[in-house]
């Protein structure tokens, strides 16, 4: 092949078929909240918000999932029991509150 020569076909549906699975892996990093580094004016909510509107919507997503083979429904389960098992976890790591008098009491035992 000429290097001046446009590329095969395959090739190009390959790409395309590369670049519209980023798409959809980036829509589930965003869902779960992994991507966003910053909580400023709560981005990470907004983004995790229309990441699972986007996900869980009929028209563009399904369109994506059909163009490169997956099965979108699947994908759907998957995220739901991916983003519950996180509720849980996250709900594990939190501190249980304590007051300022058993926090102070508990200083003075020290």
């Amino acid at each position: 092949m000429l290097p001046f020569a446009p590329p095969p076909q395959d090739f190009q549906l390959k790409a395309i078929k590369r670049i519209l699975l980023e798409v959809i892996g980036r829509a589930v990093e965003d869902a779960c909240g992994y991507r966003v580094n910053t909580d400023y004016d709560g981005a990470r909510e907004r983004v995790r918000r229309e990441a699972i509107h986007w996900l869980m919507r009929d028209d563009g997503f399904v369109e994506i999932c059909g163009l490169i083979g997956l099965d979108a429904d699947y994908l759907r389960r998957n995220l739901d029991q991916r983003l519950r098992a996180l509720k849980q976890w996250r709900e594990a790591q939190r501190m249980p509150e304590i007051s300022r008098q058993d926090y102070l009491q508990a200083i003075a035992a020290d």
